[in-house]
């Protein structure tokens, strides 16, 4: 299996995460739950690597190989990804989360009300801060693109990386990648 056929398979299963890594199949995160993909193989060193090296570009690949980790985000034909891939025990590793194409509203997610207020402020600083996987960058992009679909404004993110992509609206959204 190449890395296109595990991304479709990861969106075709509604998974959160598609995890690579030496002496496993390549697993799926569902429901919090990690499940083998179905028919694939125990991966070995140089299939992991293999497997990892074809989502770089040639910068990206020169990026991890200097720093033996690294960040990144791409579209591919079965959605948008975010990656992280990381050197552990010697071999190389990688987590790829599934970036879902629509954004959800602040009602959708559950936050608070006054997330709302926070979207009303015409200048300020939030910090939105939490562990890994817990939504601040899904709050983020609700209530950025709630700017986006109600006011008239110029809009600059600085991320690392770029994770959603934000639909024409009123505003315009520069979004600017370090380390991209």
């Amino acid at each position: 299996m190449d890395l296109p056929q595990l991304f479709t398979e990861t969106a075709r299963k509604e998974a959160s995460d598609l995890h690579i890594l030496v002496g496993f199949p390549p697993m799926l995160r569902i429901s919090g739950v990690l499940f083998p993909v179905e028919g694939a193989s125990i991966l070995t060193g140089e299939e992991t690597k293999a497997l990892l090296y074809s989502a770089f570009t040639s910068d990206q690949k020169e990026l991890f190989e200097t720093n033996r980790e690294i960040d990144f985000s791409f579209a591919s034909p079965a959605g948008r990804f975010r990656a992280n891939v990381y050197t552990q025990k010697g071999t190389m590793a990688g987590a790829f989360r599934l970036i879902p194409d629509k954004i959800k509203s602040i009602e959708d997610l559950g936050l608070p009300s006054i997330c709302h207020e926070f979207v009303k402020l015409r200048q300020g600083f939030i910090l939105v801060t939490g562990p890994t996987g817990h939504g601040k960058s899904t709050a983020l992009a609700s209530m950025i693109n709630l700017i986006n679909q109600s006011r008239a404004l110029h809009i600059i993110t600085i991320e690392d990386p770029i994770e959603y992509v934000y639909p024409p609206g009123q505003s315009i959204v520069s979004q600017r990648e370090m380390h991209g």
